[in-house]
């Protein structure tokens, strides 16, 4: 339904006064609409939700990355929003708890990890706590 609605322009159209409660104080209304709900983001959404079928295959596979450098940053308190999407409460709290424990069995990968737990902050931590994704970026590269 977004991407219909992003297709017609017409989050685009009152998405500023819909989503004003919802943005980072740092960006602008108008900024986020244009980016979050255009009709090229939904592109990709569609096309990354195809590819996460692939990376869990590839994933499951994977045992082990040895010693390589892997930084897992994740919202310490995220709300999935999975009823407002149109599960139900069961099904809502089931995906809760499969992310949950993902990003648990993502730190036994490597020897060589960073677990970043970040609070307040949704989904979008690159959005909504961008100096923590910077940070993180700028400790890997100094240790190469």
């Amino acid at each position: 339904m977004n991407q219909v609605l992003s297709q017609i322009g017409i989050v685009r159209l009152f998405g500023e006064n819909m989503f004003s409660d919802s943005m980072p104080n740092y960006l602008s209304s108008e900024k986020y609409v244009n980016v979050q709900w255009d009709t090229p983001f939904f592109k990709v959404l569609n096309e990354e939700i195809k590819q996460i079928r692939i990376s869990e295959k590839l994933l499951k596979n994977t045992h082990s990355l040895e010693d390589t450098p892997l930084t897992i940053i994740t919202p310490s308190d995220v709300e999935l929003q999975a009823i407002e999407l149109g599960f139900s409460n069961q099904e809502a709290d089931s995906l809760e708890k499969e992310w949950k424990d993902s990003q648990r069995k993502l730190t036994k990968l490597s020897t060589n990890i960073e677990f970043i737990s970040v609070p307040n902050s949704g989904h979008s931590v690159m959005y909504d706590q961008p100096d923590i994704i910077i940070k993180a970026i700028l400790k890997m590269a100094d240790e190469f």
